[in-house]
């Protein structure tokens, strides 16, 4: 339902079927053949009718503008029918486009002329078709169906401004003569219109060659908005709603003919329903709702609220829901009204179905008894209820197609599910045998299969089909897969896809012997049953087979003539391959024993009698050719004969078993090593002239100790014997570097004494090891720093002193450092070769180091203690300087007092720390006595006495004196200041005599006021 607010008439229009007409004397389907003029001479009268038994008037008003209302209802129902015939003839979304608003037209011309009959029925003359159907268009009339068009225009727009294809645009947007129109209007009124309605859409195209040219991100290919076009016109919604439209914006005539009526003549319609009256009405209807009336106020209540607005579709919906209307006079009621009370009771009745439909066949059966009983109810009879019966058998449906359905399949009856439902797990047991061929599948996988669809087709209900298909469908994969069909492949017959998977069978064999090739013939004699054909038929097969025999004669790469020859020569291969593989390759250490062997094994090897064994005899000899080259071959040098190679290979071989530092008796035994690897070579010791030189060297250098040659054996061990003391001597003595002192220096005075005591030439070389590091000892001793030297010891001494304080004390250090730099020093300066006398620079370091530990807040203390005793003091005076500051301007005696005091306790304190301090005070109160004699910017007092007496004269003017309570209260304050300022009573006379005058004049008593009289009148 929707509502108009159009002025102050509320409208309340329905779209469901026409009323059945009224049962009241001006009812029926007659009233469209009134004029205005009839039903306002005929209907202004008064009606009265009975409603919830209670009386219920109808004014004349109302009862003028029911018949006016109820007779355009009718003719916008019937637009609506017209124009939906007319939606279904649409070809496509151009054609509604460019037809739908001229079609509009067509629809309500007989709405249009009705409304000129009307007025021209009352004597309105002066205004003409043009200007009603100018009034129309150009209204808010017609806002509904604008609105609807304009939601399919504006999509449709969206579409063609996204195509970037300006030809085709026009090409879509075609224009078109209109196929509906009116018989009796035209001209410019209706045209301007209707093109209004188009355009924007008419205009798209010209615009999309210029705003849309570069827009490649948005560009639509024609095929995708030709779909979108289709299925916008395929929308029925939308077009429901066009549809829909026609009926409100038909039936908004009615208003738009009281507007002329009103403004045009002395006829007033006070029968509409006003806004007021609707929102009155729905508080009421509200209220009625929510509280509990006894029937007879209840009764009186509907009626007031029906009397206000009897239109509004939801309170006969309530007021059915809530009460019934079993004997229909609600009902009949309404139809006076126009209201459709059809369709809101069946709405009312579909709303307790699906409440009361529940979850269960059951209760759906339960349902429909309880719906036929709530339809009589409220006034409705079985043949009347199509649609809430409709949900209720629906959901019947649902269950009894929700119990015959099994596995997917819906029986047609519940004694074929419940025999389907035993059927089935034996089917389903059946089936799960059943998987899908492969590449690979035979003949016995489609038997299989076969037999099994025997099985399940022999079941009774429909449930079998499903399977049935499905075997059906593995069958022709099977066949499908068997003959190698694909998409582009010719199909094979059984016979050759038969061939070509024995083939396949046997190329898939790893034969690798007489024995399984033989297996394999007999295996693919068997498989051909499975298969489908014969021997014959898989010729391939076997003469591949043939081939694999072939292949296995073929021994070391040699073919032989059969079986028993192939097999001879795999067993002599055998043994061979073993032998040659025994015998390793000749290398670089290769000699003439390896040539023996290889001799040896080629003379086995002849010995064979099949061919196999030629190839081997051929490796022996490569290896042989290859020894000799390799015999000659010693590092990078090739010899020209073996003995000069042997020669060469005996030194090497001697070299390696002399060890280092070697004895008599390493040279003893080296050498039978030797003689033993001459026998292998070829030559003796005196062909070897290297290797007998090379020894010959080596019994002279058994007598050689550390460079130097003795005359005996004895003399050399003797010489070992020292050196092995010698180097664990010079072992423990470092080289001459910075931080060395004298001390090391003294050390290689002992070790040179102590070598010195050596007998044997070998300590002259470690002798002058220390001599060398003592003259560099002084150079590195004077050395202090990476470009510095001192001139003499002592300077470096000195210096190195320093440096050595300052890295254990350094700025900032502790008493700890300082003891420890104290300690290190006299530990020191022996080994630097001066005393303290001499280490001034390091001792004065040491003392200012030592003075920065005992200053206290910028004071030096004579020792640790009294610096000590100063930290504890500073502390206690910080404490009482927190509190002190400098004298402000007037300041009080008590100030001075406290600074006095302050100083006494600084005084008493033991160490100097005091003095700053206690010089600050002694500013303060020097401070204090100027501030207190200052009496004004520019005057300061001789004596203090003068200074508190002006003071206490300033104190007393500064205040505000209003009554006589005021100058006793400064009086007080007075004589608790004087005592800050240092004067009595009567020394404050000036001020005693301002607050006698004051007080005075208060009083009125005072000879120079001329306003005692006044004064002394408020005086309480």
């Amino acid at each position: 339902m929707c509502k108009f607010y159009i002025g102050y008439i509320k409208i309340h229009v329905s779209y469901a079927v026409k009323p059945q007409g009224c049962h009241y004397s001006n009812g029926g389907n007659q009233m469209q053949a009134r004029d205005l003029k009839n039903i306002i001479e005929s209907e202004n009268h008064e009606l009265k009718t009975q409603f919830c038994n209670v009386p219920f008037t109808i004014t004349p008003d109302r009862n003028i503008y029911n018949i006016i209302r109820n007779k355009y209802k009718e003719l916008a129902l019937e637009a609506q029918t017209k124009f939906a015939e007319i939606n279904e003839q649409f070809e496509d979304l151009d054609d509604l486009i460019n037809n739908a608003p001229s079609a509009f037209v067509y629809c309500i011309e007989k709405a249009l002329l009705e409304l000129i009959q009307d007025i021209i029925s009352v004597d309105i003359y002066t205004i003409d078709k043009d200007a009603v159907v100018n009034m129309a268009f150009d209204g808010v009339y017609f806002d509904e169906f604008t609105e609807a068009f304009k939601v399919i225009d504006k999509k449709y727009e969206k579409i063609l401004t996204d195509l970037n294809d300006a030809e085709y645009a026009r090409e879509l947007r075609k224009e078109s003569r209109p196929r509906w129109q009116s018989a009796t209007f035209g001209g410019n009124a209706i045209n301007a219109w209707s093109n209004q309605l188009d355009a924007t859409a008419m205009n798209i195209t010209e615009g999309i060659a210029y705003s849309l040219v570069n827009a490649v991100g948005n560009m639509m290919s024609r095929s995708y908005a030709r779909s979108q076009i289709k299925e916008l016109f395929n929308t029925m919604s939308l077009r429901q709603d066009m549809v829909n439209s026609v009926y409100d914006s038909c039936f908004n005539l009615h208003l738009l003919l009281l507007d002329i009526v009103e403004k045009n003549t002395a006829i007033k319609f006070d029968g509409t329903v006003s806004a007021a009256d609707t929102q009155k009405a729905q508080a009421m209807f509200n209220n009625m709702m929510s509280i509990s009336l006894p029937p007879e106020k209840r009764d009186a209540f509907i009626v007031q609220i029906f009397e206000l607005d009897p239109y509004e579709d939801s309170f006969y919906s309530k007021l059915i829901d809530t009460m019934g209307d079993e004997d229909d006079s609600i009902g009949k009621f309404s139809e006076f009204f126009g209201v459709n009370i059809f369709d809101i009771k069946n709405d009312i009745l579909a709303r307790f179905v699906n409440d009361n439909i529940g979850e269960t066949e059951e209760d759906a059966v339960k349902c429909k008894g309880l719906m036929e009983e709530y339809a009589a109810k409220i006034g409705l009879s079985t043949v009347q209820i199509v649609q809430a019966r409709n949900i209720v058998e629906e959901r019947l449906k649902y269950f009894n197609d929700l119990y015959c359905t099994v596995d997917g399949v819906l029986m047609d009856s519940r004694a074929e599910a419940d025999l389907a439902r035993e059927e089935l797990p034996q089917i389903t047991a059946i089936f799960e045998t059943v998987t899908k061929p492969t590449d690979k599948s035979d003949l016995d996988y489609e038997n299989d299969l076969i037999e099994k669809r025997k099985q399940i087709d022999s079941f009774k209900t429909k449930v079998k089909d499903k399977y049935l298909e499905s075997i059906d469908a593995l069958l022709s994969d099977f066949d499908r897969l068997f003959r190698k069909e694909g998409k582009f492949d010719h199909s094979l017959t059984r016979e050759e896809a038969g061939a070509i998977r024995a083939f396949e069978y046997v190329k898939g064999m790893r034969i690798t012997s007489f024995e399984e090739r033989d297996n394999a013939v007999k295996m693919l004699t068997e498989r051909l049953s499975h298969l489908g054909i014969t021997e014959a038929q898989a010729e391939n097969a076997y003469a591949y087979l043939d081939e694999v025999e072939k292949n296995l004669c073929v021994i070391d790469g040699i073919q032989f003539a059969n079986r028993e020859e192939a097999l001879k020569a795999t067993a002599e291969l055998n043994e061979i391959t073993a032998i040659v593989n025994a015998v390793p390759k000749p290398d670089k250490n290769s000699v003439l024993p390896y040539e023996k062997m290889l001799d040896e094994t080629k003379a086995k090897l002849e010995s064979y009698e099949t061919d196999v064994k030629n190839k081997y005899i051929g490796i022996i000899e490569q290896y042989k050719a290859k020894f000799d080259t390799t015999f000659r071959t010693v590092g990078f040098t090739v010899y020209e004969t073996r003995k000069e190679a042997a020669a060469q290979r005996a030194l090497n071989f001697a070299k390696s078993v002399i060890p280092k530092g070697y004895t008599e008796q390493d040279l003893i035994d080296a050498r039978q090593k030797v003689d033993e690897f001459l026998l292998t070579v070829g030559i003796t010791f005196e062909e070897a002239e290297q290797v007998s030189e090379l020894f010959r060297q080596c019994y002279l250098n058994v007598n050689t100790v550390d460079g130097i040659a003795f005359n005996s054996k004895e003399e050399a061990e003797a010489a070992r014997a020292e050196l092995a003391e010698i180097t664990a001597i010079m072992s423990d003595v470092p080289k001459p570097n910075p931080d060395l002192l004298l001390d090391y220096e003294q050390k290689l005075f002992d070790v040179k004494a102590k070598l010195e005591s050596y007998k044997t030439p070998v300590k002259d070389k470690y002798i002058a090891i220390i001599d060398d590091y003592i003259a560099k000892f002084d150079t590195t001793f004077k050395t202090t720093g990476a470009f510095s030297k001192a001139e003499t010891r002592q300077q470096a001494a000195q210096i190195r002193a320093l440096k050595l304080v300052k890295s254990i004390a350094p700025t900032g250090c502790t008493y700890d450092d300082v003891d420890k730099a104290i300690k290190a020093l006299d530990d020191t300066l022996p080994k630097l070769g001066i005393d303290k006398a001499l280490a001034t620079d390091a001792t004065d370091y040491i003392q200012a180091q030592e003075n920065k530990l005992n200053t206290v807040d910028g004071v030096v203390l004579p020792d640790r203690e009294n610096a000590a005793l100063a930290k504890k003091e500073l502390e206690e005076i910080q404490n009482i300087m927190f509190k002190v500051a400098p004298p402000q301007n007037e300041p009080l005696l008590s100030y001075e007092r406290n600074l006095l005091e302050i100083e006494d306790k600084l005084s008493q304190l033991r160490t100097p720390v005091k003095d700053k301090y206690i010089g600050i005070i002694k500013k303060h109160l020097v401070d204090f006595d100027e501030k207190f004699r200052k009496v004004s910017l520019i005057k300061t007092a001789a004596t203090r006495e003068e200074a508190a007496k002006e003071r206490a004269l300033k104190f007393v003017k500064s205040k505000t004196y209003n009554t006589v309570t005021d100058v006793n209260n400064a009086r007080n304050e007075l004589a608790e200041l004087l005592p800050e300022l240092g004067i009595t009573s009567e020394q404050a006379t000036e001020a005693n005599e301002y607050l006698t005058n004051t007080e005075n004049k208060l009083n009125g008593t005072a000879p120079q006021s001329k306003l005692k009289g006044v004064f002394g009148m408020f005086k309480k």
